[in-house]
């Protein structure tokens, strides 16, 4: 065996690369599940209507694939979001470890994971579109003037007492 001889799974890997599986199929597989069960859970289109929405569903992805924009901001969100949710379920691996149950999990902790959650794919969406250049100072200070704003107010709005 010759040592600079490539393994057969990088070939592949490689074949598929060259391709386009990565940038086309992947996309495309990730769109039409993620809308197809948007659809299905929402019942936007109504009961028992799977085969609408699966079409529904199989257009949206084609377009969204055909957009080359879409899908190279997708492609390059991939790897980040698979980074994030293996770091998510190591976390909950080390919880479960120590004896916590998720069942258990305050209802504080549930939403600050969904606020790090959603600033996470934010994030992962501004550097995938190549958005960064635009954000400014005055920019971060006014969604962190809207955040305490936003915070302030329904903070008053929880303590508040109830009129009955």
């Amino acid at each position: 065996k010759r040592q600079n001889e490539t393994p057969l799974l990088e070939q592949s890997i490689l074949t598929l690369k060259k391709l386009g599986f990565f940038q086309i199929v992947i996309p495309f597989v990730l769109f039409f599940a993620v809308i197809f069960a948007i659809l299905e859970k929402s019942k936007l289109l109504g009961e028992d209507k799977r085969a609408v929405n699966a079409i529904v569903a199989l257009v949206i992805a084609l377009a969204a694939t055909g957009a080359a924009a879409v899908t190279g901001i997708v492609s390059t969100m991939i790897p980040f979001v698979v980074l994030a949710i293996v770091v998510l379920l190591l976390f909950f691996l080390i919880y479960g470890l120590f004896g916590g149950e998720l069942t258990q999990v305050a209802p504080g902790v549930k939403i600050g994971l969904g606020i790090a959650a959603g600033l996470a794919v934010a994030l992962i969406f501004l550097y995938a579109a190549n958005l960064f250049k635009y954000i400014t100072g005055e920019v971060v200070g006014m969604f962190l003037l809207i955040a305490v704003i936003i915070t302030v107010i329904s903070i008053i709005v929880s303590v508040a007492p109830k009129k009955s």
